[in-house]
């Protein structure tokens, strides 16, 4: 089938009743939490990982989620590292007010923020 020009891909995603995400551009459909997990194999801590929590909405709609990943360390306490990983835009991590997220993959660190005005 050839389709030619803007409004036959309109037709198309509309005759063929297509998944809107399909037709509206490139949707992310990897889960935060498992992009979390694979961010902290490429930095070859995967094995220190016991658990991740991401948040469940894209605050700034950029794109990422936090995620908060706790690690065991050596001395066996366990450390929080915060990054920011791609939403699943297949999922439930809508941009706040229901807009559409920025397109992302991946993860990446976690920008410092500036200390409050006041603030030792």
């Amino acid at each position: 089938m050839v389709v030619r020009g803007v409004f036959g891909v309109v037709a198309l995603c509309v005759g063929l009743a297509m998944n809107q995400d399909d037709c509206d551009g490139p949707v992310n459909r990897v889960p935060p939490q498992a992009a979390a997990r694979g961010y902290m194999q490429e930095l070859g801590l995967a094995s220190a990982v016991v658990g991740v929590s991401c948040a469940g909405t894209d605050s700034n709609c950029d794109g990422y989620v936090t995620c908060t990943v706790s690690r065991r360390l050596p001395n066996e306490s366990i450390a929080l590292d915060s990054i920011q990983c791609a939403a699943d835009g297949a999922g439930s991590y809508a941009c706040a007010g229901n807009g559409r997220s920025s397109y992302a993959t991946g993860c990446k660190p976690t920008a410092p923020t500036a200390a409050p005005a006041g603030a030792p």
